[in-house]
């Protein structure tokens, strides 16, 4: 529920009690109340609000007086002891006390919580912990509450947690208090208004954010780039940016937080049930498991793609999950099928237009024909992908190509124009920040000096 509705829920007042030696329970208190909120309270209409004494307002008079007030306006008292009974008041012989005689007698909701008391203490207990043991054996032998016990902060935040949720299940405190709703008979139009113009500028700042993103994604500035997609992210979790920001993580080899993003876009899809957007992100973990190696599961990405792209007639889609298609049964060894499927997607592209994709099936085609030790025709392939990659300016892609071609021409035994393929590669990787390819390209560089030397 949105925070501007926030006013008209019906406020649920839960006081706590509780000697100085339970500090650490006082401090989650709060806290458990903001969790309970979200899972339970507000869906039902409800805000729970803690009230103790550090939330008393100073001013004339005893302070426990002003401490049993809020008591009395409080719908529920949640009382903790353990080894501690507390200070006098004046008129009662501790405050514990007295805030339990007054939430009694004005016919409170309350709830006991022991904490486990060591053997030791028990052996010889001081006088605090003589009244506590008293007291415990006062509400077994009346048996006109219950109680619980507990051994440690973590298993009361648990208990006190699952009491909360249960205990809102059978408490209605209304969806909103009609009142205020009388007195602003327009609020809630208003209100919607200013949510939608808010929900608006968000996105527009996160779209922002996302386009800078890229830019400097594209200007090899990486650090950046990802400071900026995860502050669009944090601000606004939309498909398009997941997608990209996905994608800009899948090639700076963060493949682990890319997988988390695509499967994050899959989960938004499916609720917006956008299923292009879903082919897109099943098509890019397919992606993600090839560049791993699980090649079964790649394919299980990729033909769920597929299949949605085939449903939705989208062409272009279809033509780019063939290409990766292709790549798997190559992997697998079996080129006929790798190829005809190559050219499946070669066939959308050039009806489309698409220059990048008959850029990444020739390409594909050229390592094939590499595999098959057709040299000549791969040379061809890879030279045509070479040339439409110059064109459109597709850095990364041209880089690739350059690193096709050094493997050709290391086949062909042409060391030297194989090193300038990978000198040409590896400027363009520096460019970009892909900083492993850098390295793998790098160390490639002085095998072939090495080899070159030696003959």
């Amino acid at each position: 529920m949105p925070k501007i509705f926030e006013r008209y829920l019906k406020r649920i007042l839960v006081f706590i009690a509780s000697p100085k030696d339970l500090v650490d329970e006082r401090k989650k208190f709060p806290k458990i109340l903001e969790q309970v909120n979200k899972l339970k309270a507000k869906s039902k209409g409800g805000l729970l609000e803690p009230v103790g004494w550090e939330d008393t307002l100073p001013g004339r008079g005893r302070p426990q007086a002003k401490i049993n007030e809020d008591i009395k306006r409080s719908d529920l008292v949640v009382m903790l002891l353990w080894a501690r009974w507390g200070s006098p008041t004046g008129e009662f012989s501790s405050g514990f006390e007295e805030e339990y005689e007054v939430a009694y007698s004005n016919k409170k909701e309350i709830w006991l919580y022991f904490r486990s008391i060591p053997d030791k203490m028990l052996v010889d207990p001081d006088e605090q912990l003589r009244r506590v043991l008293d007291f415990r054996n006062r509400v077994e032998a009346e048996k006109k509450l219950l109680f619980r016990m507990y051994e440690s902060v973590g298993q009361w935040q648990d208990k006190f947690t699952e009491d909360l949720c249960k205990w809102l299940d059978g408490h209605s405190p209304g969806a909103f208090e009609l009142e205020m709703l009388t007195e602003y008979p327009n609020r809630i139009e208003q209100l919607s208004n200013e949510l939608e113009e808010s929900i608006t500028k968000q996105i527009d700042a996160a779209n922002t954010l996302a386009r800078e993103a890229r830019q400097q994604a594209d200007s090899g500035h990486i650090t950046k780039a990802e400071e900026y997609f995860a502050k669009a992210l944090a601000i606004y979790a939309g498909p398009r940016i997941l997608n990209d920001y996905g994608l800009f993580l899948t090639r700076i080899g963060a493949l682990k937080k890319a997988e988390e993003k695509f499967i994050q876009l899959m989960r938004l899809c499916e609720k917006l049930h956008d299923k292009v957007i879903l082919a897109a992100a099943n098509g890019n973990l397919g992606i993600i498991y090839s560049t791993r190696g699980d090649d079964k599961a790649a394919e299980e990405m990729y033909k769920k793609a597929l299949a949605i792209y085939e449903e939705l007639r989208v062409n272009e889609g279809m033509a780019s999950v063939y290409c990766n298609l292709g790549n798997i049964y190559k992997k697998y060894g079996d080129l006929v099928a790798a190829e005809e499927i190559y050219r499946k997607a070669l066939a959308i592209d050039e009806k489309l237009g698409r220059k990048e994709g008959v850029l990444n099936v020739y390409g594909s085609l050229g390592n094939l024909y590499s595999m098959r030790g057709d040299l000549v025709a791969a040379e061809e392939m890879y030279k045509k992908a070479l040339a439409i990659d110059e064109e459109v300016g597709m850095r990364e892609e041209t880089a690739k190509a350059f690193v096709s071609l050094r493997k050709l021409y290391v086949t062909c035994g042409d060391l030297k124009a194989a090193e300038d393929m990978y000198n040409k590669a590896l400027l363009i990787f520096m460019s970009l920040g892909n900083n492993a390819m850098v390295k793998e390209i790098a160390a490639r560089i002085e095998e072939l000096k090495g080899s070159r030397g030696g003959t």
